[in-house]
């Protein structure tokens, strides 16, 4: 193997690690939009402002078991 094929394998090696780097940090950033969106979904999650206890049992009622 010469010299030459050897520094193109490091260099296709070095574009495959690149890409996987950036698919990783797409992979996280929708990762984060999703927590994002279900925060404001999720009760007690967010800061609410006062409500009625009968209203803050009604966000309990809907809990899974």
């Amino acid at each position: 193997m010469s010299r030459h094929d050897s520094n193109s394998l490091v260099q296709a090696e070095v574009a495959l690690i690149a890409t996987g780097l950036d698919l990783q940090a797409q992979a996280m950033s929708l990762l984060l939009a999703e927590m994002r969106a279900l925060s404001e979904v999720l009760p007690g999650t967010t800061p609410h402002p006062p409500r009625a206890d009968t209203e803050i049992e009604a966000d309990f009622d809907n809990m899974p078991v």
